[in-house]
């Protein structure tokens, strides 16, 4: 008995996302971006907080807050 089976794109996309799922580094990796991301864009908040300019202190506060919640949301 012969089985034959004809991949798809859709077959390797489905093994690329699990693969992706499943691997430590990659999980690694993503935890670091987020990390990053969250903690420049705060440290671009305080910085423009000192230098008194309210228009971008509110833009990276919500980026900021953004970034922390929907980050891993995103990238899952």
């Amino acid at each position: 008995m012969a089985l034959s089976y004809k991949l798809e794109e859709s077959d390797f996309l489905a093994f690329q996302l699990y693969n992706a799922s499943q691997s430590e580094s990659i999980n690694k990796k993503r935890s670091r971006g987020w990390t990053l991301l969250t903690l420049s864009s705060l440290l671009f908040e305080l910085y423009f907080y000192y230098q008194n300019i309210t228009a971008i202190v509110i833009y990276f506060s919500t980026a900021t807050l953004l970034f922390g919640l929907f980050y891993k949301i995103y990238f899952l």
